[in-house]
This record gives structure tokens, sequence and C-alpha cells, in this order.
């Protein structure tokens, strides 16, 4: 896990797992944490009481290599068979991260609620350093009701008196090739419409056009086609990053 590295002065080793997509729910409950002091807090407990927080540091690098082991040594068209081990997993991480002091009451709220919902069928851990930010609710694969995801969204973010927090909610899914870097003349093949691209070409002539309406531009057609690449792979790369930090960020996928 990051946080076992953290604490042990290691370096963190990333590692791709080709997977099915899993459906998932980012909840952000807008409480402000310091990493660096939930390193510290881990560490101070660490050297304290270091038999105990070493063997629950172990089982958490357990449980990373056991769902690797899932991933790995199975077909991914047939993950869904694993889903309760998955769950498992998810939940027993999320009571190892607690017992070391790093969750946050709204968090054991956001795991509380999906428990009393989902009846097995979705799971709920903190992400990054915790002690606030965000939970991660992770949906049982190929096994849970399609309403389920709008269900856990709506109890979340609805207004209550029960408690002082105000959830965020974003659907996500844990899964697929993450961030990619593509020169301009290998984009992938998802390509606009010819409508999108002339307003993409519009867009660049004027961004490169003077007050006067003069053009500046050396070569349009060569330059307007390169921007038009440029600007779709950055927006892809923008839309991809947030799956590759999120699955970066599950303690399963090598904290």
């Amino acid at each position: 896990s990051t946080k076992l590295a953290a604490v042990q002065g290691r370096q963190v080793n990333m590692e791709f797992l080709k997977m099915p997509p899993l459906e998932m729910i980012l909840t952000h409950t807008h409480v402000p944490r310091s990493t660096k002091a939930l390193v510290r807090k881990v560490k101070d407990m660490y050297n304290t009481h270091t038999k105990m927080v070493q063997g629950m540091l172990d089982a958490m690098g357990a449980i990373a290599t056991q769902f690797r082991e899932l991933v790995v040594n199975n077909d991914p068209t047939n993950f869904d068979k694993h889903g309760g081990n998955v769950m498992t997993l998810v939940q027993t991480n999320q009571h190892l991260l607690r017992a070391v002091g790093v969750s946050h009451p709204s968090l054991d709220y956001i795991c509380r609620i999906v428990d009393e919902i989902s009846n097995g069928q979705a799971a709920t851990k903190l992400t990054g350093a915790g002690g606030g930010g965000c939970a991660c609710t992770l949906l049982r694969p190929g096994e849970h009701d399609k309403n389920l995801l709008q269900t856990i969204q709506h109890s979340l973010e609805r207004p209550t008196t029960s408690h002082p927090w105000k959830f965020r909610c974003l659907t996500s899914c844990v899964g697929g090739d993450g961030v990619l870097w593509n020169k301009a003349d290998e984009f992938p093949k998802d390509q606009p419409s010819k409508t999108q691209q002339r307003q993409l070409d519009n867009d660049m002539i004027k961004s490169e056009t003077n007050y006067d309406g003069t053009d500046t531009l050396s070569n349009k057609k060569e330059l307007t086609s390169t921007n038009r690449k440029n600007t779709l792979t950055l927006a892809i790369m923008g839309t991809a990053a947030i799956g590759t930090i999120l699955a970066f960020r599950l303690s399963l996928s090598r904290r």
C-alpha cells in the first residue's frame, strides 16, 4: 500500500492490470485534510505499536495481492463470479484503514449508508490519504440492481439534518487504459464529425487572427489540423485521467 511505503520509506511500484470496467461512485465529503499530517499520524502509531500496526499494514498488502491474483489468474470476461470476494476485500481494507486512524466520521457515515442500502451489492472505502476527502464505492461486478447507483447517490446527496456534511457524488468506473500519451499522427480511431472539424478549424483560425481580422497564419491548413488533434488529445487525456487517478488511489491497486 502507499501508506505502508510512506511509513517505511519504500518506493511504490505501479502495475497495469487488465480487468473489466467496474462501476463505482466517488463521494466528495468536502472535509479538508492534510496528507502529511495523516502519514505522520500513522508513522507515530507505527513507532509506538510497531508489531500491531505492522500486522495491519501487512494485511492491507495481502488484500492488494489477493485482488491482483483475482485479476491476473482469471478471464476478465468471467470476472463477475468473484464479485463477493471483491466486496469483502474492499470492506476489510476500509476496516484496517479505520484501525490505523486515517478514516473520518464522514467517511464512516458513507460506508454505513452504502452497507444499509446495497445489501452486499456494493462496498466503500476511503481514497487517498483519508481523513476526509473522498470515499470510493465499488459496485459488485455484474450482480447489482441497475438502480443501485442512483439510489446510493440520492441517499447521500439529499439534504438532511442528521449530519453536517454536504456530499457530492460522481459516477465513474475502475479499469481501462487510463491516460494515453499519443503523438498527433497516432491519434486514436475516434474522430470528430465533419461539423465538429469545421467548428474546431474555425475556432483555431480565430485564435490566431489579429483583432482587425487579418489572418496571420503562414499555413492555416497544416496548423489547424495539428491544433485540432492536440486539442482533442488533451480533452481525452483529461477525461481518462479521472479514471486513472481513481484506479491508482484504490488501495486494491497496490496502495
